[in-house]
């Protein structure tokens, strides 16, 4: 794992708490640090990020879809991403594992107090058990609590990563068609928070 996006993901969910909010992050961090299968976090999100960048397999489809709705990343930017540099790509790569990672650790966050993990599952075992979960979520099912900590957490980043795509020409819609970049983005806190509800059930 990159050092650098968990600590920043960490800084970017304490810009968005109150004083009482980062004093409590500030006091388990290094025990949340300390028990993270950071291999097996990774294995996840890289191979999920590595699918949703992917603009070379034909169709809309992507890596968990129940149907083409909510296009994959990279082929709904297809067109984009193909002129884009290595350093441009990892850049946009970089800022979607952050947002996952502030997902992971809203969840830790809010609904944990004892911060343990099972070593008995596979990274590709979570990976299989993950995957399947992310698109069956409803957003406006989440209840309001999850999503205001959720979005409020990953909002940042998100803004950023749109910066991002705008200044590299990743813009989507059309005349006939509406833009679904946000829909596509929504999902990616969704995923990050359900990689840790997946690891503990």
């Amino acid at each position: 794992m990159s050092n650098k996006i968990f600590e920043d993901s960490v800084q970017t969910i304490k810009n968005a708490v109150p004083d009482d909010g980062i004093a409590i992050i500030n006091k388990y961090i290094d025990e949340i640090k300390s028990t993270i299968d950071f291999k097996k976090i990774d294995y996840c999100i890289d191979n999920y990020i590595n699918a949703e960048i992917d603009y070379q397999t034909t169709g809309e489809r992507g890596i968990g879809r129940i149907s083409d709705t909510i296009p994959r990343f990279g082929s709904y930017f297809r067109k984009q991403i193909c002129k884009l540099s290595s350093e441009n790509l990892n850049e946009i790569k970089d800022n979607i594992k952050q947002i996952l990672y502030i997902g992971y650790l809203t969840h830790i966050f809010l609904h944990e107090e004892v911060f343990k993990n099972s070593n008995s599952i596979s990274s590709q075992e979570l990976f299989e058990k993950w995957i399947p979960n992310i698109y069956l979520i409803n957003v406006g099912d989440i209840p309001s609590d999850i999503n205001k900590s959720l979005f409020g957490y990953t909002n940042e980043t998100l803004m950023n990563l749109k910066k991002i795509l705008i200044k590299n020409g990743l813009v989507g819609g059309g005349i006939f068609s509406s833009d679904k970049t946000d829909m596509i983005l929504t999902y990616y806190p969704i995923a990050g928070y359900g990689l840790r509800s997946s690891e503990k059930h």
